[in-house]
């Protein structure tokens, strides 16, 4: 694949709680990707926006990881003894 010839693009689910994933194709698959079904919106977008939306995936992936592991809600970051535990922070 050409370095030119990649392109970001973002996938949004349209529901309540819908996340945005993000993706990379070439321009040639992009022409043809279908922008819009009536649940995903599919955009183009900048590199700087494709990192950011992959750092919040990769973050997402964290926290299920950690409330399956540990057996904890989705609140976890909020009880400071058990990130104290999990992840212990030094003065």
């Amino acid at each position: 694949m050409n370095p030119n010839d990649t392109i970001f693009y973002t996938r949004t689910d349209l529901n309540y709680e819908g996340v945005t994933t993000s993706h990379t194709t070439t321009r040639k698959n992009f022409e043809h990707m279908e922008k819009w079904d009536g649940r995903y919106l599919v955009e183009r977008c900048s590199e700087k926006r494709y990192r950011r939306v992959q750092s919040e995936m990769f973050g997402r992936e964290y926290d299920a990881g950690i409330q399956k592991k540990y057996n904890v809600g989705p609140n976890w970051r909020e009880n400071r003894w058990f990130v104290e535990q999990v992840r212990p922070t030094y003065p």
